[in-house]
């Protein structure tokens, strides 16, 4: 296998390693299992043109190594020219990592990468966008936008800047109307304080990702409006993997979601696996399955 390899040397754990070891290292384990890479640094040329030529490649794959932005924007460019895509964690949280089985620890998941296989993901859609954990919209995009006035500079300050921001929205939680309809039935309208789709439903006992690569539902998860102490009660549960049990949370799936906000304006935002983007007033997401061909460690 030929790879094109887009290192985001930038994000959160890989900030804080050396940059020539890492490429060394990288290239070494994928010529031991007769693979080769050419390498590209991001925070040296910017994410578009590295996109660029990620999307003019001639390669068999992407090698994706970053935070989940990272990882979700070289999915993109994977699933639409029918690449296949392998990812390392070098984020923060680095929660699609854990979706793919992937060790966290960075010497690890370059052996488990090097002796990889290809299997069928899935991957969604919001208005045409791919994207491969979540979109949301209230608690996460709030505590993102507090967190980037914050200055950290390494992967355990990144976190400690994003609880802090957590902290912060929870004591002062959004409330705000949607109105969404699963698989084209009748609509719903509430008003909540978050609203979230992920790609296949998230799993218990951990962090929020998914446990399944190719179950081929969204989740659907709706926060109703709370109070400050209620959104105290749930960042904790969401930290500890027992957020599921939330009377506040109303979770469902499905194939197809259309979410409206009546009454959006220009400042509210979303967030995309993580990263900050616009939020128009409507929003269609949709399932994928089967279309993101993944390169995932060999368990067998």
């Amino acid at each position: 296998m030929q790879f094109l390899a887009l290192i985001n040397g930038g994000s959160g754990t890989l900030k804080s390693v050396d940059h020539e070891e890492f490429a060394a290292d990288l290239e070494t384990a994928l010529q031991n299992n007769g693979h080769s890479a050419d390498l590209i640094f991001i925070d040296e040329i910017g994410m578009d043109t590295a996109l660029e030529k990620a999307k003019a490649s001639t390669a068999d794959g992407l090698i994706a190594a970053g935070g989940d932005g990272t990882l979700s924007a070289c999915a993109g460019i994977a699933w639409k020219t029918g690449k296949v895509l392998a990812v390392l964690p070098g984020g923060t949280m680095n929660l699609y990592a854990n979706t793919v089985g992937m060790p966290l620890a960075l010497d690890e998941a370059i052996q488990a990468l090097a002796s990889g296989k290809e299997r069928p993901a899935d991957i969604v859609t919001a208005n045409g966008r791919p994207f491969i954990h979540q979109y949301s919209i209230g608690f996460q995009p709030s505590a993102a936008k507090q967190r980037s006035k914050m200055n950290f500079g390494s992967r355990a300050g990144k976190m400690i800047a994003t609880l802090r921001a957590m902290v912060g929205v929870t004591l002062s939680p959004p409330s705000f109307p949607v109105e969404f309809s699963l698989d084209g039935k009748e609509r719903t309208r509430a008003r909540v304080s978050a609203f979230a789709v992920s790609n296949n439903v998230l799993g218990q006992g951990h962090v929020p990702f998914a446990e399944k690569l190719d179950g081929g539902v969204l989740g659907v998860y709706c926060t109703m409006t709370v109070t400050p102490r209620e959104a105290v009660h749930l960042l904790v549960e969401l930290l500890l993997g027992t957020w599921a049990n939330n009377e506040n949370v109303k979770a469902d799936k499905a194939a197809e979601v259309v979410l409206k906000l009546p009454k959006n304006n220009r400042r509210t935002r979303a967030t995309i696996d993580g990263e900050l983007v616009d939020l128009p007033s409507k929003v269609s997401f949709s399932m994928h399955p089967g279309e993101l061909r993944l390169w995932v460690p060999d368990e067998d």
